[in-house]
């Protein structure tokens, strides 16, 4: 009997930036998927898709103490790039963020075969339980690419 091959489910490339206020300061998010280039000798390709996330701070002030978590809908995974296993969340605590610096996280996404549309939402917060009014949220929409 022959082995089905099953097609591997692309992503849309999207993007999405976002300013606001943060901490007393100005902070911008950048959230970018797009595909990568596919090579037929590495295993892996085809069956993610690349996510980078950037937050620069854009004010005077300081970030400090922060965190920064993203979780996806039921029909997508974060996992690192060519890891097997992924989840459907994960979070990071930002290094001190000085003014007009920035970070950049790369990840990957996998989607799942049955996915038409999903999402990633991003929270940017205080670490500190005191300031838990210090929160940011993010969503980014994702689709399937036919």
């Amino acid at each position: 009997m022959a082995k089905k091959e099953v097609k591997q489910v692309q992503l849309q490339s999207a993007h999405l930036l976002d300013v606001a206020s943060f901490q007393g300061t100005t902070v911008g998010i950048l959230i970018e998927v797009f595909r990568r280039n596919v090579n037929p000798i590495n295993p892996f390709s085809g069956r993610e898709s690349a996510l980078h996330v950037t937050i620069t701070n854009q004010g005077d002030k300081e970030i400090e103490n922060a965190i920064v978590e993203a979780k996806c809908s039921d029909n997508l995974q974060l996992v690192d790039s060519g890891a097997l296993f992924g989840s459907s969340r994960r979070h990071v605590r930002l290094p001190i963020l000085k003014s007009r610096k920035s970070i950049k996280y790369k990840l990957a996404l996998r989607p799942a075969q049955s996915l038409t549309s999903g999402s990633i939402v991003f929270e940017l917060k205080s670490a500190d339980w005191k300031s838990s009014d210090q929160l940011h949220v993010v969503t980014l929409g994702v689709s399937r690419q036919d």
